[in-house]
């Protein structure tokens, strides 16, 4: 069961975040947040609940709960660093397909320069 969860939750994560990243790290990082998002939204909250006990949101329960933390962010990190050598093969972010995702890289390049000069000041 587990298993079929993990296809399904790395399923969604290539529906949400196709072509939202400039490089391995982006990938990577992506990956890592929805990792922590499935911890809090799976071990946190729909596990107990389902189980019959309430939301583990105490101390005590990430207390409990952060071994299975470090598990979904190592998941993550592999998803997004997986899913990005597989979409960079077969869909290059040079690639575009029409023109509004023509203007949409533009707007994410002209977004990523434009905070990477005020870095320098």
């Amino acid at each position: 069961m587990h298993l079929v969860i993990s296809q399904l939750i790395g399923v969604s994560y290539a529906v949400l975040f196709r072509r939202r990243r400039f490089d391995l790290a982006s990938g990577i990082g992506w990956g890592v947040s929805y990792g922590f998002l499935w911890w809090v939204l799976g071990d946190l909250t729909l596990l107990p609940v389902l189980t019959g006990a309430p939301p583990q949101w105490s101390a005590a329960g990430i207390a409990a709960g952060f071994p299975s933390l470090v598990g979904h962010l190592g998941y993550g990190a592999a998803l997004g660093a997986v899913y990005y050598r597989l979409e960079e093969r077969t869909n290059p972010w040079w690639f575009r397909r029409s023109t509004a995702e023509a203007e949409r890289v533009a707007a994410q390049q002209d977004q990523t320069l434009g905070s990477a000069q005020h870095c320098g000041h």
